[in-house]
């Protein structure tokens, strides 16, 4: 298992398990995310001068299946659910792996008893681009001999490309996952949502446009059956006819093929239910559409959080009538909902999956409810697994038996992926090693900004304003970092009107449209921009050929508004080579959430080998009373504020001799500063300018593995107090440090570069 991990670097898979109300949060999960995080205890506090320590533990292997004991029920079939995420992706339009699911299922009670992978690498990946919303879609072959969904040959971790969409059958008597099916995505016209055969030899697709396709098993050309655009959700095969749902607007509800059949090629023509006699299938804001078919009743689910039984008056009639019984209309909790329906022994159970993007707010995952169809009512919906955080249940099929085994109530799937460094060198528990120590405070500190926006791009105040604010607040040199391109450089007029440093910059944006991966680079002449991530490496070198560094802007995964962010994919990604990232910064809301968390994202790359710096910054646009010196970076140098040049400051940021510093808002007390960070022999002792919370944190203990596997985010904490001191071992790896002053308004921080440990003598 340990191999397979290193093998798949790029791919993770984490849970969090939560539990909040959604309905407060779904429309902004940028909050819901952080909220969740706060259901976290807080780090004890102990008494002043207390160290807490945690004892080393070595990573967990990854959790298999659940385990079962005793034999259940043949005539129960299992339910297989199609899983959507990595564990840590939260928004649309990045690659993300997809996983079938099988459970067994008996009440209220559930348990996972089996899981396959589909192929995310090399050239048989199929993997998703969105949300189970948007995708997602899973069916069982007229046969019932394959499980049918859709994806794309698309690369985990990377924002949507045009590249083949895949149909892909997993066939249930050998468990083994056939994606030959791959169409040009020219072809498609969108992407596919879902798919469905009759035997696993041929599949009629539907998505986001393009209307209905045939594809033979194995082909790369569809035949167009029907040439209707616009927002197909789903699709199936049933009373000898293909049916689908829309979810555009004016054409929200359930379909036919007209005449009736199941044709491969030729455009047929449609029926539209509610004008044939039916009512409310037309949900207005809702429909995304799954629904599913028992006896001579129809169960159809939307967005809309609503799920309705409609019946048909005869078994030879077109005419559908809603069942106007009490509580007809049964209200889910979640966003995107996949269903399939259970009769046996006279009670009709409805099984539903439900979420909100790929991150799970508590009320995501696999629900049920039973339909009294002599009372017409829904009876009480249960909650029976949570999605986990950074996934999402897409379709879902009821099939076959239960497999062998009492179900077992199951809270959430934990699967802890620890990133490797695949060029690490271990060092012997005997070996010589010593502490790369960057800092020397024996000189001046500097206080210097490191992110600021000006009028020439979507800031309020001049640049000479931005500079003289700056110096009024004590700084000794400040960037500009407008967007895309160079608001001042050397070559031009100085801003003027200031005695504090001027450093030259840009803040690179998104590589896409709506996406927020961006990147500060400082100390440059020049920049290097053009849309696309390949070119975040080159824009690295650039500024680095110009004697500056460059840095992750707000490493979150994505904001409110679901504009894409970085990633842990990204961050990890030996190609990009970057010299650090923003650990805080004051414009934006910082939690302690996967997917939001910067000191998550900063100990991700560390784990990854990459060696990094970590600055704190205002990103400052406009109100400068709420918004001035919220984060900031202190450096180290021989010069004097008098005689300190751009030069000196780069010297001392290329080093990695400085510590950074925030606080989320400016009537919260200032930031604690460190005084001294040194070394004696094997261990590393440092010192603040006031009383606080000091946290050494390593390799085993970090932002990381708080999430990942329940650890505390120090290895060892001392409270209350000015100094503290950490004996280092090999196995820490490196040790970066976290300073927090506590006051009445709320926390305010210092963190230091990490101190790496090297092998040797120093």
């Amino acid at each position: 298992m340990e191999e397979a991990r290193v093998a798949e670097l790029a791919r993770f898979s984490n849970q969090l398990i939560m539990a909040i109300n959604p309905s407060i949060f779904r429309s902004i999960l940028y909050l819901s995310a952080a909220w969740a995080a706060g259901l976290f205890a807080a780090c004890e506090r102990t008494s002043p001068g207390d160290p807490v320590t945690e004892p080393r533990a070595d990573k967990p292997s990854q959790p298999g299946p659940a385990e079962s004991e005793r034999a259940g029920s043949p005539e129960l079939p299992g339910l297989y659910v199609l899983r959507l995420g990595d564990g840590m992706t939260l928004t649309n339009h990045v690659g993300i792996p997809q996983a079938l699911l099988r459970f067994s299922v008996d009440g209220s009670r559930v348990g996972r008893v089996e899981q396959w992978e589909a192929p995310s690498t090399g050239v048989e990946r199929v993997n998703s681009v969105a949300a189970a919303q948007s995708m997602g879609g899973l069916r069982l072959s007229h046969d019932g001999n394959y499980l049918v969904f859709t994806g794309r040959d698309q690369e985990v971790g990377r924002l949507r490309e045009n590249v083949p969409q895949v149909i892909a059958r997993f066939s249930l008597e050998d468990r083994v996952f056939d994606t030959s099916t791959r169409v040009p995505a020219d072809d498609v016209d969108g992407h596919y949502r879902a798919a469905v055969s009759l035997d696993g030899r041929g599949y009629w697709a539907v998505g986001s446009s393009g209307g209905i396709h045939y594809i033979e098993h194995g082909a790369d050309s569809v035949n167009q059956v029907l040439d209707v655009t616009h927002h197909y959700r789903n699709i199936a095969v049933e009373f000898d006819t293909l049916w689908f749902s829309r979810s555009a607007a004016g054409t929200r509800g359930l379909y036919r093929i007209d005449p009736p059949g199941v044709p491969t090629s030729g455009e047929s023509g449609r029926v539209n239910l509610a004008a044939a006699g039916g009512r409310g299938w037309d949900r207005g804001s809702g429909g995304y559409g799954d629904f599913a078919f028992w006896n001579e009743n129809i169960v159809f689910i939307g967005n809309n959080h609503v799920i309705e039984v409609f019946e048909r008056d005869d078994p030879e009639s077109d005419v559908w009538n809603r069942l106007d019984g009490e509580n007809q209309s049964h209200a889910t909790a979640g966003g995107q909902v996949h269903l399939d329906v259970l009769e046996r022994n006279g009670t009709v159970s409805l099984f539903y999956t439900q979420g909100t993007g790929t991150i799970d707010i508590g009320d995501s995952g696999l629900w049920s409810v039973e339909w009294d169809a002599a009372t017409r009512t829904f009876g009480e919906a249960n909650h029976l697994a949570e999605a986990g955080f950074g996934y999402s249940f897409g379709g879902i099929v009821l099939h076959g038996t239960t497999p062998p085994g009492e179900p077992v109530e199951v809270a959430g799937i934990r699967e802890p992926f620890i990133p490797e460094d695949p060029d690490r060198t271990e060092i012997p528990a005997d070996g010589a090693f010593h502490l790369d120590n960057p800092y020397d405070f024996s000189g001046y500190r500097h206080k210097v900004q490191l992110h600021s926006h000006t009028n020439l791009s979507d800031g309020d105040h001049e640049p000479s304003w931005v500079m003289r604010a700056y110096e009024a607040i004590g700084y000794a040199a400040v960037a500009i970092t407008d967007h895309d391109h160079m608001s001042w450089t050397p070559a031009l007029e100085d801003p003027g009107g200031h005695n504090i440093v001027f450093l030259p910059g840009v803040e690179y944006s998104g590589t896409r449209s709506q996406s927020w991966d961006h990147m500060i680079a400082v100390g440059v002449d020049s920049i290097y921009h053009k849309d696309g991530m390949l070119n975040r490496a080159a824009q690295i070198r650039q500024a680095r050929r110009d004697g500056g560094a460059a840095w992750l802007a707000h490493p979150y995964d994505a904001d409110a508004r679901h504009r894409r962010g970085w990633d842990r994919h990204q961050v990890i990604d030996p190609a990009l080579d970057f010299d650090g990232m923003e650990i805080h910064n004051g414009g934006f809301y910082i939690s302690e959430t996967p997917g939001i968390d910067f000191p998550y994202k900063v100990d991700a790359a560390l784990l990854s080998g990459k060696e990094i710096q970590v600055i704190a910054v205002d990103d400052f646009h406009r109100n400068p009373e709420a918004t001035l010196d919220r984060g900031f970076v202190v450096i180290n140098s021989a010069v004097d504020g008098d005689d300190l040049t751009d030069a000196d400051v780069l010297e001392a940021l290329r080093a990695g001799n400085f510590f950074a510093a925030g606080r989320t808002r400016t009537d919260h007390p200032a930031p604690p500063e460190f005084t001294d960070i040194r070394v004696d022999g094997h261990t590393l002792r440092v010192e603040t300018d006031q009383s606080c919370t000091i946290d050494f944190i390593n390799v085993s203990h970090n932002y990381y593995t708080r999430h990942e596997l329940d650890r505390e985010p120090f290895i060892h904490r001392v409270t209350g107090a000015t100094a503290a001191e950490y004996d280092v071992s090999p196995e820490d790896r490196w040790v970066r440090v976290k300073a927090t002053r506590h006051g009445e308004t709320g926390d305010a921080y210092a963190w230091s570069n990490p101190i790496h440990i090297r092998a040797g003598e120093p």
